[in-house]
């Protein structure tokens, strides 16, 4: 093989392999917020069917995993038809200015970054079916966060949930 680019090179095959490994896995835009005193860095959630690279850190953090490449990996089976993790939706409460819900708001939810912002966890105890729960502080903004992990016989749910203007909420089930 040749390394010049043209069909039979090493360049095209890596190409390929890139583009076939993250083909439900995005690259998203990150976003600055300036929430009252504090700036978050924060990325945007894709509505559904697909993930942001930073979802898999949330992930990770829930299904107590040393690190996102076994969450890709199940991600993209999505490709085969098998459904191990599976986003159902990112949805963002947005208000009119009466305070009256927007009904599905055409702007994406944002959710900070967890490995570039300071973030400070405490677990709530909660009741069946939650196996885990924990609030987590982001850069001094208590409670911003809340996930919540529900376990069932056949699978599991994760739910993301934005305390912090403007709100929202994310769901996943999980047959792993």
């Amino acid at each position: 093989m040749d390394i010049s680019g043209g069909p039979g090179s090493i360049i095209n095959h890596w190409v390929i392999y890139v583009s076939s490994q993250l083909e439900y896995i995005k690259d998203v835009p990150v976003i600055y917020e300036d929430i009252g005193s504090h700036s978050v860095q924060s990325f945007e959630v894709p509505y559904m069917r697909f993930f942001a690279i930073h979802e898999l850190t949330y992930l990770a953090i829930m299904l107590n995993e040393d690190g996102t490449e076994r969450i890709a990996k199940k991600i993209e089976e999505l490709k085969f038809g098998r459904k191990t993790i599976e986003k159902l939706y990112a949805y963002r409460y947005d208000s009119d200015q009466y305070g009256n819900p927007i009904p599905w708001p055409l702007a994406k939810l944002m959710l900070p970054i967890m490995t570039e912002n300071e973030v400070e966890p405490h677990t709530v105890a909660a009741p069946e079916p939650v196996s885990y729960k924990i609030s987590v502080d982001v850069a001094g903004i208590k409670d911003f966060l809340q996930m919540t992990l529900l376990s069932f016989g056949s699978h599991k749910e994760l739910i993301i949930y934005r305390n912090v203007e403007p709100r929202g909420i994310v769901r996943y089930i999980i047959n792993i």
